[in-house]
Order: C-alpha cells, then structure tokens, then sequence
C-alpha cells in the first residue's frame, strides 16, 4: 500500500508534540512515538542504529524540509525494495572498515563533485569526539550495506 504524505504530516506533528512536551530529541520522538520505522520495513525490533533507520536520520538532519524528507525517504524505499525478492532487502547488514570505499565517501559530495556542507559539518563533529579507532565507522552517516540472495529467489520472485 502506498501512503500519502499526510499520513506521514500527522505522524511527525504528533512526533514533534511529544518532543514539546517531554523535550525528548525529535529522533527519539520519531522512533518511540510513531510508526515510521515499521513503515520503512525495518520490523519491530525499533533499533536506533539499524543502518536505514541512520540514513533516515542522516537526511533527516540535512533536508530543508523534514516531512517533504520523510515521505520522499519512503516512496524511494518502497520503489527500490519492489524490484528485489524480499530476501534480498532483509539480509543487509553493514560492512565495517570500509573507509577505502566511494559508497562510504561520496556522501560527502554531489553530482559536481562538490563537498556537501550538511553532510560534512556532522561527520566532523562526530569524528572530533573520538580519541581512538575504535567506533570510526560511526561517524559517517550513512554505512556501506551489503545485501544478497539466491538465485533461485531471484527466479521465483521474477516467475523465471
């Protein structure tokens, strides 16, 4: 089912409510108060690190537009996870030490190869915490994924 973007307007008002109310950050609002993690086919588990759940947020942070974000965010993710079995979506998990990789760094730039500002600002914060290697992957907000299935999933998804 395909929702309209004021069933994601509602959520998010009753969202930043809560946050009036209770001075909760809005992520955690977003996460506790609403159903947008199940929505982006995450499960029920409500993990705050789950990778799709950090690159909502990542983008989240970002866009000039956080409910125009929001349901932009689903309407791709529901688009892409049609073309795949659904196997294929549920197995990924993150690549860790991938810092050599073009899929980790080229979130800080755009089609001109110019450095995204609203990206960059939060990773440099983030990095300047650190005292260790320990946790750099972290720091980058969106994670290098890695998905698969059979083959066979593959034809039986298609009707091969």
């Amino acid at each position: 089912m395909v929702f309209s973007k004021e069933f994601f307007d509602v959520q998010f008002s009753f969202a930043e409510k809560v946050r009036a109310l209770s001075g909760m950050p809005l992520e955690n609002a977003l996460l506790g108060y609403t159903n947008f993690y199940v929505r982006f086919g995450l499960g029920r588990e409500f993990e705050p690190r789950h990778p799709t759940w950090q690159a909502y947020l990542a983008g989240l942070r970002a866009a000039e537009d956080a409910r125009e974000w929001t349901y932009r965010f689903t309407s791709r993710l529901d688009a892409y996870r049609r073309l795949f079995p659904p196997m294929y979506g549920l197995s990924a998990r993150v690549l860790r030490g991938r810092f050599r990789s073009m899929p980790l760094w080229g979130q800080f730039v755009n089609y001109r190869g110019q450095v995204k500002e609203t990206m960059t600002r939060p990773f440099l914060r983030s990095l300047a915490q650190h005292s260790s290697l320990a946790g750099l992957d972290e720091c980058f907000p969106f994670q290098v994924l890695t998905v698969g299935a059979s083959a066979e999933q593959f034809y039986d998804f298609y009707g091969v």
